[in-house]
């Protein structure tokens, strides 16, 4: 899905305020598009994202029936085309264009009412999310009646359409972006269980993405649990064995990046003592005895590994980055290396870059950044550079 020039918040202004009413109006008697785009466009100059979706689903009550069932009746008659229900193959399951994307009113519109007609709503949370996603729009309902959700997404786990079985999946991450937490979830886990094992074997990669993101939410506060459901799946028999281990690296990612020795072992790595480890920082140009570059280089850091047992080991092998902030002190940041299977008496040398540029989630700030090269878990070697500014 490409981003519109401006970011997402540009979806949301004219055009899509006069397709919105284009939609209700032909289905809903009286529906009066002007006055609905004259208020959903109001002053959206510094308005983000949200806030505009917000304020189009103002414009969008304001035209609807007051009735909560009879508005939720308008707003499924008024969707366009749903996405197709597989994926035919294709990982790319929303459109380029964004299209779906401008849908999002109509699922701030729903959670608000969801409370008031709970099933109706549900039923159209189920329409909307084979055209958007509900994955937002159920929130609310989940934190005040999660037992009547979660009997609809056990049935609809098994739904013909894949954006419906993912959704029961998405809606109910604990900790999903934009979507809130959902502290009873955050607390216990467990009624989510036979739902995301339902999704574990689903045909679709989509699908199993989702189910993965949500063992890897349980897992920042029950890692525990997740190790043991992870070490399930590894060893069960299944019909694709590619894909259930790629689901299961998935869902144990940020364990495995923390160095979480039960997660690194189910994926069959295990602590070393007998892996020797250095590491050479290396600017290209520094004349300086400590590596030094300015924002905007790149760093290379060549690490040396040698087996000095007398069997072969499989290793991972990442590194920690830790980030100079704007105060002095430091934060760590891991990032991916390489697997490799390294013989006994062997040496192996790896080199890893790293662009020291801004990007948006990350400002960079002068001062010594140190890197850490962690092989299954552990720390095994460090080293430091220096970032001027």
């Amino acid at each position: 899905m490409s981003v519109p020039e401006g970011g997402f918040k540009a979806w949301f202004e004219r055009d899509t305020a006069r397709t919105l009413a284009a939609q209700f109006a032909a289905v809903q008697p009286g529906f009066d598009a002007k006055r609905f785009v004259r208020r959903a466009t109001k002053g959206l100059a510094p308005l983000e994202m949200m806030d505009r979706v917000r304020q189009f689903a103002d414009a969008l009550e304001e035209e609807l029936p007051d009735d909560p069932a009879a508005l939720f009746d308008v707003v499924v008659r008024s969707l366009p085309p749903a996405k197709p229900p597989t994926s035919g193959g294709d990982d790319r399951v929303f459109d380029e264009k964004g299209d779906a994307f401008r849908q999002w009113p109509l699922s701030e519109l729903i959670a608000r009412r969801s409370l008031e007609a709970p099933d109706a709503a549900l039923e159209a949370m189920l329409a909307l999310t084979q055209v958007f996603t509900s994955e937002f729009a159920v929130r609310p309902l989940l934190r005040e009646d999660p037992a009547r959700v979660l009997a609809r997404f056990a049935e609809w786990a098994e739904h013909p359409n894949m954006h419906a079985r993912r959704w029961c999946s998405e809606g109910s991450r604990p900790r999903l972006p934009w979507g809130g937490h959902l502290p009873l979830f955050i607390a216990d886990p467990a009624p989510m269980f036979p739902i995301l094992r339902k999704l574990e074997d689903d045909p679709e990669l989509y699908v199993r993405r989702s189910v993965a993101n949500h063992w890897n939410d349980i897992a920042k506060d029950h890692p525990a649990r997740v190790v043991a459901e992870a070490r399930r799946l590894w060893k069960a028999k299944c019909r694709d064995r590619a894909a259930r281990e790629a689901m299961v690296r998935h869902m144990l990612r940020t364990l495995i990046k923390a160095g979480d020795p039960g997660a690194l072992s189910v994926i069959g790595y295990k602590r070393t003592r007998t892996v020797e480890a250095s590491v050479a920082v290396q600017v290209e140009g520094t004349k300086r005895k400590t590596p030094s570059l300015p924002i905007g280089g790149t760093v290379a850091f060549e690490v040396t590994l040698r087996n000095a047992g007398r069997r072969a080991q499989a290793l991972l092998v990442d590194y920690a980055l830790h980030y100079v902030k704007k105060r002095g002190e430091t934060s760590p940041k891991v990032f991916k290396g390489t697997e490799l299977r390294l013989a006994a008496g062997a040496t192996e040398t790896l080199t890893f870059r790293r662009p020291m540029k801004h990007v948006s989630i990350r400002r960079l700030h002068p001062g010594t950044h140190r890197v850490e090269i962690l092989v299954n878990g552990a720390s095994l070697a460090e080293g430091s550079f220096e970032l001027l500014g």
